[in-house]
Parts: C-alpha cells; sequence; structure tokens
C-alpha cells in the first residue's frame, strides 16, 4: 500500500494524528459543554455564536491547546512557509476584518472572533506542515469515532419525541447540531472497514434526521457523492460494474417502495410547510438574504464588522448565507480575499490528485468536505468560523496545498 509522508523524517511523530483528531472532537465538546454550563435557553448557540464569556473561554482553550504540543514535539512550532499569493490574500483579509471592528455593532464580540480566527488559522496551518496522508487518514477516524459517541450521548439527553433534536433543552440549534454531524459523515469515509464505517454513517444520519434541518442532510448527501464518484472512478471496470449494479438496485427499490419512502421525505423537507416550505420563501431566508446585501451597500469597502452582521438584522437572528454574510462584514476587498484563498486551494488540490493518485482515498474526503461545506454555506452563516469542528476541517482542506511541504509518495 502506499502513503505519503513528509521528506524530513526527523519531523515525523506518530502524536501527530492523535493530536488532530482529539483536537476537531474537543472543539465540539468545549462549545457544547459551554452552553450547557451556561444553563440558559438565552444563550443557545446561534449560528456557532457563544454568546457566555464561560463559553468563549471553553472555546478558546480547546482551540488553543495544540500550541503546547508544537511547542514541545519534534515539530516546528512555525507552520512551513506559505506560497506568496495565499499569504498576501491572507494578510489582506486578516486586515480587512480588523478594520470592519471599528464598524461593529458589537466590538468585543468581532475583536475575539478576530483573534479566534487568527490562532484558528495558525494552528491549521501548523497541523497542515505537519500531517502526512498516513497521519491525517488516523485523525479523520480518531475524530469521528470520538464525535459520533459524543452525538450519540446528546443525542440521548437531549431529544424528545415529537421535537426536533435541538429544540428540547435549546442547548445547540438543530442546524448547528446537523452541520457538525456533517463533517463526521465525511470524515467516516476514512474507515476502511465498511461495517463500522456504514454503522457510523447510519448513526449520524440519523441524528440529522432528527433535527429536522434540510441543508446539512442535503449537503451531506452531496458530499458523500462527490466522495463515492472520485473512488468509483478510480476503482477500475469491475468496480465501476459494482458500484452500477447497486445504484441499478437502489433505483428499482426506490419505485417499489415510493409509497413509503417519498412521504417521509416530503415530511422532513417540509416542502408544504407554511413555515418552512417552498411558499415561506426558505423559510424567511429570501427576505433575509435581501437585508444582508442591503448590510453591504451601506458600506462596501470595509463592512459592518467582523461576525457582527447579526447584531444589525431586524429579520432573522443571523443571514442564513455564508457568502453574504462574509461579504456584508468585511466588504468587498476581504471577501475576494478569501474567496481566493478557497478556489486556490481546491484548484490546487485537484492538481496535486493527478500527480498522486495513489492519494485517492484521503483526498476524495478533502473535496467531500470542501463542496459540502460550500453548498451548506449557502444555507447557514458559515464561511470562515471557528467554532465548530466542520468549519476548522475546512480550514485545513483550503490550506492543505497552500504550504510548501514537500510530500512524496513511497511504496
Amino acid at each position: 500500500m502506499q502513503v505519503m509522508k513528509s521528506t524530513n523524517s526527523k519531523i515525523k511523530s506518530s502524536w501527530v494524528g492523535y493530536i488532530f483528531g482529539i483536537w476537531l472532537s474537543g472543539i465540539f465538546t468545549a462549545s457544547l459543554s459551554g452552553n450547557i454550563m451556561s444553563a440558559s435557553s438565552r444563550n443557545i448557540i446561534s449560528s456557532g455564536h457563544q454568546n457566555s464569556k464561560l463559553g468563549l473561554a471553553l472555546l478558546l482553550s480547546s482551540i488553543l491547546w495544540p500550541l503546547v504540543y508544537f511547542l514541545f514535539s519534534k515539530h516546528k512550532f512555525f507552520p512551513a512557509r506559505i506560497k506568496r499569493s495565499i499569504l498576501v490574500a491572507l494578510n489582506l483579509f486578516l486586515l480587512f476584518s480588523f478594520i470592519s471592528i471599528f464598524f461593529s455593532a458589537v466590538m468585543f464580540m468581532s475583536t475575539a472572533y478576530w483573534l479566534l480566527t487568527i490562532i484558528s488559522i495558525w494552528i491549521t496551518l501548523q497541523f497542515v506542515s505537519a500531517l502526512d496522508l498516513k497521519q491525517l487518514e488516523l485523525g479523520f477516524k480518531i475524530y469521528v469515532i470520538l464525535l459520533t459517541g459524543q452525538m450519540a450521548a446528546f443525542s440521548f439527553w437531549e431529544y424528545v419525541p415529537g421535537v426536533r433534536l435541538g429544540e428540547a433543552r435549546r442547548v445547540m440549534e438543530p442546524a448547528m447540531i446537523g452541520m457538525i454531524c456533517l463533517s463526521g459523515i465525511m470524515a467516516s469515509m476514512a474507515i476502511r472497514w465498511k461495517v463500522i464505517r456504514f454503522s457510523i454513517l447510519a448513526v449520524l444520519f440519523f441524528i440529522v434526521y432528527l433535527t429536522g434541518s434540510r441543508a446539512p442532510a442535503l449537503a451531506a448527501l452531496f458530499g458523500l457523492s462527490i466522495i463515492f464518484y472520485l473512488r468509483t472512478r478510480a476503482s477500475g471496470i469491475s468496480g465501476q460494474l459494482g458500484i452500477g449494479f447497486l445504484v441499478i438496485l437502489s433505483i428499482v427499490g426506490l419505485f417499489e417502495f415510493a409509497s413509503d419512502i417519498f412521504p417521509m421525505v416530503e415530511n422532513f423537507l417540509g416542502l408544504n410547510n407554511k413555515h418552512r416550505g417552498l411558499e415561506s420563501g426558505g423559510s424567511g431566508r429570501l427576505g433575509i438574504w435581501r437585508e444582508t446585501w442591503g448590510l453591504f451597500v451601506d458600506n462596501p469597502a470595509f463592512g459592518i464588522g467582523y461576525r457582527g452582521h447579526e447584531a444589525r438584522l431586524t429579520l432573522g437572528s443571523s443571514s442564513h448565507n455564508g457568502y453574504l454574510a462574509m461579504l456584508a462584514e468585511v466588504g468587498i476587498v476581504g471577501f475576494v480575499s478569501i474567496m481566493y484563498i478557497i478556489i486556490s486551494g481546491v484548484l490546487s488540490l485537484k492538481v496535486l490528485l493527478k500527480k498522486e493518485k495513489n492519494a485517492l482515498y484521503v483526498y476524495s474526503i478533502f473535496f467531500g468536505v470542501f463542496y459540502s461545506y460550500l453548498f451548506l454555506a449557502i444555507f447557514e452563516r458559515y464561511l470562515i468560523n471557528s467554532g465548530n469542528p466542520t468549519s476548522i476541517l475546512f480550514l485545513v482542506v483550503i490550506f492543505w496545498t497552500t504550504v510548501n511541504v514537500k510530500r512524496e509518495i513511497e511504496t
């Protein structure tokens, strides 16, 4: 079997994969624990936003602790050198994000999240510089096993029959639960033992179903489709025929049991629901999108405050669109800068995949994370975020090819 490794054997460490997986799962633990300890329905985690100082402190600690590992491990404390164009774009994004703080209606929160973003990107770059594909795959496995256990326990504690998961004790929004499950679903594709992989997928999809969150469910299906497509295309004729047979069998089964399946799907999507259906304008999203666009028009150069657009909205608690939120918050230059980093990341990853076809198993997960996250950002306020492991994993994907670390395929 072929794996990728760093050319500098002196900095290799068998622990970095474990640290990476524990770090991702720990961010969810901190977010959840902070809100439970706040013990107030008004401190609900909304759109990845921690409203309590305790929550922010726990979240900061959960993000920061790997710095201790990198300080004392064999890995370099400073990340590998970033490509020049990406470094320029990153500096522009951080600069205009900082300037936007002076226009924010919640300057303290904007400043706190700006600093948290810098720290998250720094640690992400440290992991990207240190991980090889073998350790990355291990990190995915550690993360999804820990996350699934936490999510199952939380769901058992929170769920009340007849009520959407997340709305009973109001500790965490249904959409946030679904979003975090999304990264677990993508990471589960690193597990090679199919019995365990599909068991975890079943648990996480069931949890998403209980939340009634449509965007994370559709994003997860979209991401899995990308992964299966890439792996099937590389599996050879026999593998492709086998997958084709399963697809045909699934279609036949779908039509055979359509009378049972379609009502369930329609109920989950709520297409005819007056509050969440087609006639509601996407649960009122169209009106909020127009208002968010108006916030951008008010200050197109510098924005209205990093992570601060919620304070100015009158039609909802958030924009429900990561692109519009980022545009309104940091202005046109900051928005174009971060989009340049995102697009460059995936284009470079496609080039890397062509050169290193043996790395497809792990890189297919990258593509699943990338496209599912960008799909989700159409309906949720996330684009760049540090408050949950799914957003952090997205940062890992877009920065994977931006650091100058030589990685070679070895038999």
